[in-house]
């Protein structure tokens, strides 16, 4: 759905524009030059040599889609673009309340058992993030509703 003619990198203190449904959103390190190929055109470059090129793409292919982000973002963009691909797909979340920055909660079963493995990606600790049910830790034994994680803490839990 698209060809990749050129990728530039920028240097350090510079920065590439990209607008997406009249937000702007600022790229870092590198961006590409694509063409869209079939591929439907989501967001564009704004600014410098790139202004008008395609900034992110979407194919879709029999029932599945495909995304091409051509510039590295500094976070905002990914999350606005991952947060509406989630609601278009209506995937539900892990954790029945909202994640604190830098949160991941993810489920996995292993045909009986379902195991939720929380994950701090920050600096800060996280208190009291209510998981919605009864939980064994499987680290320290304990059960909960809660849990509370460190900077950096990964808890891997299983369902009571």
């Amino acid at each position: 759905g698209l060809w990749n003619e050129e990728i530039d990198t920028i240097y350090p203190e510079e920065r590439s524009h990209v607008e997406m449904n009249g937000a702007e959103y600022l790229g870092e390190d590198f961006c590409e030059i694509v063409h869209a190929r079939g591929a439907e055109v989501l967001a564009t470059y704004t600014s410098d040599f790139y202004k008008g090129s395609p900034a992110l793409l979407k194919n879709t292919y029999g029932s599945g889609s495909a995304y091409y982000q051509a510039f590295r973002d500094t976070g905002a963009f990914k999350e606005t673009v991952l947060s509406e691909i989630v609601a278009a797909l209506k995937i539900p979340s892990a954790l029945p309340t909202p994640l604190p920055k830098g949160v991941t909660a993810h489920t996995r079963y292993d045909g009986d058992t379902e195991y939720l493995f929380v994950e701090n990606y920050g600096d800060t600790p996280v208190e009291s993030l209510s998981i919605g049910a009864s939980y064994r830790d499987l680290e320290s034994g304990a059960v909960a509703d809660a849990v509370s994680l460190a900077p950096f803490d990964v808890k891997i839990l299983k369902k009571l």
